[in-house]
């Protein structure tokens, strides 16, 4: 799973409601992620603008949540900080509870 180790204030991912540290990314729009972050990046590409359902698994909670982040680049005028807002970290964390649910 991907877990948000860091999120800017007013981006996409912030008003997803995306909490840094607890929060894994496992699925968008139904599809598992895995390691792969050039597939994610170009995902994200390709759905400037639009909704993505996330699949997010909290591990303070336990619990499984919808969230949808709509990736765009108006929000950040620098032009730096990319189309989610938060850094993502692939972590390899092995639990049938952070399988995409069904």
């Amino acid at each position: 799973a991907h877990r948000v180790t860091r999120l800017i204030f007013n981006s996409p991912a912030h008003s997803a409601g995306l909490v840094p540290f607890f929060d894994h990314l496992v699925a968008f729009d139904d599809i598992k992620l895995g390691s792969d972050t050039q597939w994610f990046a170009k995902y994200a590409q390709a759905r400037i603008g639009k909704a993505i359902k996330t699949d997010v698994y909290n591990t303070k909670t336990r619990t499984h949540r919808a969230c949808t982040i709509y990736p765009n680049k108006a929000w950040d005028l620098s032009q730096t900080k990319g189309l989610l807002g938060c850094t993502l970290r692939w972590v390899n964390i092995n639990g049938s509870h952070l399988a995409a649910r069904q």
